[in-house]
């Protein structure tokens, strides 16, 4: 597995193991499993490239902009943050400034993307650029071979 960029933080991640998992970490259990935090060791979902994490994805039948939010870090998952729009003007002023200081700018690739909306639903990892949906996602730039 290719790992993500930035710094991980093991220790600071957890997930469900069976109640025979004796290597627990810092974790505990409920009635019918455990649960441990993470080490270098473990295999994490924030260490797949994008192409794989949606696989895996479609094969579980999840969102594919909830996997990718819950795996990567903020600067690479800032574009698949929305706001929702208002005819208020004060609200519309501050989401945004709040655009504007997250860094929220439109993002642009050459290749066609499925939707005219290239500020939102986009994902940078390591120099790739994917448009991701809930059931779809594809890179439209630095793409995997």
């Amino acid at each position: 597995m290719t790992k993500s960029p930035g710094k991980r933080r093991y220790g600071y991640s957890w997930c469900y193991v069976s109640k025979s998992c004796s290597e627990v970490g810092h974790g505990g259990k409920t009635t019918n499993l455990k649960w441990k935090t993470c080490t270098h060791q473990d295999k994490m979902v924030s260490n797949l490239e994008p192409g794989d994490l949606f696989d895996m994805s479609s094969k579980q039948g999840s969102d594919n902009l909830m996997m990718a939010k819950m795996s990567y870090e903020f600067p690479q998952v800032k574009g698949l943050i929305q706001f929702s729009q208002s005819n208020d003007p004060i609200h519309n002023w501050i989401q945004s400034a709040a655009r504007e200081h997250l860094g929220l700018a439109p993002v642009e690739f050459s290749k066609q993307a499925l939707r005219k909306m290239p500020s939102e639903h986009t994902l940078k990892y390591n120099g790739q650029i994917w448009e991701v949906y809930a059931n779809k996602a594809v890179c439209v730039e630095g793409c995997p071979i």
